[in-house]
């Protein structure tokens, strides 16, 4: 089963009727004070002499005037940075007993590791401290069942719980599952997809045909092939999708993001996630 976990990020309310940085003030009311013209350009300025350092043009609104009333501790505490995201939970949630099916690595019952890790991630959850998003993703993770495997990138707790050697095992094993990294095309194939991309290869852009066509019989070449092959095929059909008609000039002033979404991702979506069977690449 496919687990997901969404984070929710609750902005700042900018309700400037709760700000004590933006308040109206009438011309009778303290704070509030009648300016003139002193420099000769055409617009009132309002000092503030209490706060010598907050000075701000007064703005007319009729009777009333926006005076500048703000306090330096004020400022700060509107704008202080969001406090770290933490995940905190109530006493009383049951993560079930230890299963009775082993899964084996050697001699350890992973199964049995995985149970107290998750018992750990929820103590820690529980307790005043809570699990950071941040730096315990993956104790956040292995409360909704999901073992986050991904070398030289382990927490301390699943560590000390599990063991590195094991969750290496466990990578390796699935990964193995997983992937296959002999596949090959077949002769004739290769050479039809060849012929197909090839029209693109044509230096007058106006003889080139619509890149949905070319998308669309590489497609079709992809539905009789078997599962490995037609999945390759589908990331060339993606790739052509994204990439430019022109040659890059630099290829060092590509971004990290721009090379991931239009070169990357294409092909790795196609070949490394399929959707029917609950794989997907984030």
């Amino acid at each position: 089963m496919l687990h997901q976990i969404q984070l929710i990020c609750l902005p700042i309310p900018l309700d400037t009727t709760s700000c004590p940085a933006a308040q109206v003030a009438t011309e009778d009311s303290p704070g509030a004070r009648v300016t003139r013209d002193d420099d000769g350009d055409g617009r009132d300025v309002e000092l503030d002499n209490e706060h010598p350092y907050h000075q701000s043009p007064g703005i007319d609104l009729g009777n009333q005037r926006v005076a500048s009333l703000a306090l330096d501790d004020e400022i700060d505490e509107f704008f202080n940075p969001i406090a770290d995201s933490v995940l905190r939970l109530p006493p009383g949630f049951d993560l079930g007993p230890v299963p009775e099916e082993p899964l084996m690595v050697g001699s350890v019952n992973v199964a049995s590791r995985f149970h107290t890790y998750k018992h750990k991630a929820l103590q820690a959850a529980c307790s005043g401290n809570g699990l950071p998003v941040e730096t315990q993703t993956h104790e956040i993770a292995v409360l909704s069942q999901v073992l986050t495997l991904k070398r030289r990138q382990y927490s301390n707790m699943v560590t000390d719980i599990i063991g590195k050697e094991v969750l290496d095992s466990l990578h390796s094993k699935y990964c193995a599952d997983a992937l296959k990294y002999d596949i090959k095309l077949p002769s004739a194939t290769l050479l039809e997809i060849s012929t197909i991309i090839d029209q693109l290869a044509q230096p007058d852009l106006k003889k080139h045909p619509p890149r949905l066509a070319i998308m669309s019989q590489l497609l079709v070449i992809a539905c009789k092939e078997s599962y490995s092959v037609s999945h390759v095929i589908l990331g060339l059909s993606l790739l052509l999708s994204r990439i430019p008609n022109m040659s890059i000039a630099n290829v060092n002033c590509i971004s990290e993001s721009e090379l991931w979404s239009c070169f990357y991702d294409p092909i790795l979506s196609a070949v490394l996630a399929d959707p029917d069977q609950d794989v997907l690449l984030r």
